[in-house]
């Protein structure tokens, strides 16, 4: 009877225990009782048994399985480390879920590789997700199922890429490496080769290296031949140049560059030494101010920019305190810039509507004259205070416009800075990168912190882009309401000088500048 019982206990065992389902990714999930199957009366009938298990009523509390292989949040406590240190139930908690997300992942990318496969039932799915990661037809999350299930079966992929570069060395036995290259990227030869190839890349690195560098070294050749003996000079002129430069001779001169380093470091010190000295000699006061003035700008003529820049590197403490002056400096004079804008919009939209009425009566005068058949009557001499209030008008609508240049120009600087520094801190995640000695609460809290310090600096840079951009909209209404033509034509009524300089005028900047037509040479009026 006893033996009886025991099985019986060991049936009912079977029979009435709560299972544990097993959820994507292998994941236990407790299933829950309802309250009106668990028999409370039956908790002290089974205490006393032989084998000491436990009926259902005495495994149940309010319809939750107490199973103790099976947590739930409320079985998560606070605890008390030897230290003294108190771990809160709230931090264990966040651990635990933070585990559940990766076993939610690992259940997404199971179901993902499960599709794959039963996409493919003959044997397929390595072939096809590995020629996946080419097809410019396949939909993108069938891209990311391919991806998935390369990373589940690294076997299977490795032995398909090693089949396909194969394949790809069987059609191409001569110059391998040249032809992958080159078709790997290039749909014209289809999907199939295209896959081939970046196997064969793949499979082969030291192949692929030698390919590379036998492009590389024929476009160094290419380089040096079309340049000859100025080919270091003009290698550091296209590298380090601030214009558009047509990028495959950007390229032929990097890769002849890094076959001639010691030549092109030594054109480029003295490029660089002729640069900053040209600088220095061209601006002997303020050469500083000067090349920062240059060089944020952006109207500089090109060469000045670059003899700017030469100059900054050999003077890489001078140049920082200058700008600092120069930021400090800008923005106090945007603030007093935004004012007088404020002040003399009002002055110069009114000399405008009254040199505009002078303008019309004038035309009316001229349309009588010629509709009369008689010579238009002369306008009147302009009195003295006509002529001062014209003088006040023409310096009036200068300052406008300086005031205006001078907003594009600060603001349009600080945008870009505070882009570069958004674009750094958007891409960098080195803030999750904490001590492994940490107490798991203390990683909580100290990644916590740092996440909302990193989103604060993100929202402040994000506002601060928003506020540059207000002004330069701002700046370009008021240079489209008042200067919807150029004010300034070039002066060359008088042509160059015998030297071959000649004065002209940027009607971008706003400013003078001298061009010498013999030589090429430009250079910034003082």
């Amino acid at each position: 009877e006893a033996g009886e019982a025991g099985e019986a206990g060991e049936a009912g065992e079977e029979g009435d225990t709560p299972k544990a389902a097993a959820g994507p990714g292998g994941a236990i999930v407790p299933v829950e009782e309802e309250m009106d199957e668990v028999d409370l009366n039956a908790a002290d009938s089974d205490d006393d048994s032989e084998d000491g298990s436990r009926s259902k009523g005495a495994r149940s509390r309010g319809g939750v399985s107490r199973d103790p292989t099976l947590a739930t949040c409320n079985d998560i406590k606070a605890w008390t480390m030897l230290d003294g240190t108190l771990v809160e139930a709230a931090s264990l908690q966040k651990l635990v879920q933070k585990k559940w997300c990766e076993v939610d992942k690992d259940a997404a990318h199971f179901e993902g590789a499960r599709a794959w496969n039963e996409a493919f039932p003959n044997g397929d799915a390595a072939w096809m997700a590995v020629q996946a990661r080419v097809n410019w037809i396949i939909a993108e999350d069938k891209k990311a199922e391919a991806a998935i299930w390369c990373e589940k079966n690294p076997e299977e992929t490795a032995q398909t890429e090693s089949e396909m570069a194969w394949y790809f060395e069987e059609k191409y036995p001569d110059e391998t490496g040249l032809k992958a290259l080159a078709i790997q990227d290039d749909q014209d030869k289809g999907m199939e080769d295209m896959i081939w190839a970046k196997c064969w890349l793949k499979v082969n690195p030291t192949g692929a290296k030698d390919a590379q560098d036998t492009v590389d070294n024929g476009k160094a050749v290419g380089f040096a031949a079309e340049f000859g003996e100025a080919v270091a000079k003009q290698a550091v002129a296209l590298i380090t140049s601030t214009k558009e430069e047509d990028p495959d001779q950007v390229e032929a001169a990097k890769c002849w560059a890094a076959r001639n380093m010691a030549e092109y470091a030594e054109a480029a010190d003295a490029v660089g030494t002729e640069g900053s000295a040209a600088f220095q000699e061209r601006f002997k006061e303020g050469t500083a101010s000067k090349a920062v003035r240059a060089i944020r700008s952006g109207t500089a003529p090109g060469h000045i920019i670059q003899q700017a820049e030469a100059w900054a590197q050999l003077n890489p403490v001078e140049f920082k305190n200058a700008e600092k002056t120069w930021i400090v400096e800008g923005a106090e004079t945007d603030k007093h810039d935004t004012k007088l804008l404020e002040q003399l919009k009002v002055k110069v939209r009114l000399a405008q509507r009254r040199e505009k009425k002078r303008e019309n009566a004038r035309q009316r005068e001229l349309d009588k004259a010629k509709e009369e058949g008689r010579e238009p009557r002369a306008e009147p001499p302009l009195s003295l205070g006509d002529v001062h209030a014209n003088e006040v008008a023409q310096e009036d609508s200068d300052n406008f416009w300086a005031a205006l240049e001078r907003r594009r120009v600060f603001n349009g600087f600080q945008k870009q800075e505070a882009e570069a520094k958004l674009a750094n801190l958007e891409s960098d995640f080195a803030f999750t990168q904490l001590s492994e000695n940490m107490r798991p609460s203390d990683k909580i809290e100290e990644l916590a912190d740092r996440t909302a310090w990193r989103e604060e600096a993100i929202q402040k840079l994000r506002d601060e882009i928003v506020q540059r951009e207000n002004v330069l909209k701002l700046v370009k209404e008021y240079l489209d309401e008042f200067y919807p033509e150029p004010v300034y034509k070039e002066e060359a009524a008088g042509g160059p000088d015998a030297d071959g300089w000649e004065k002209l005028y940027d009607e971008q900047s706003g400013a003078y500048y001298w061009y010498n037509h013999n030589t090429g040479e430009m250079q910034w009026e003082e």
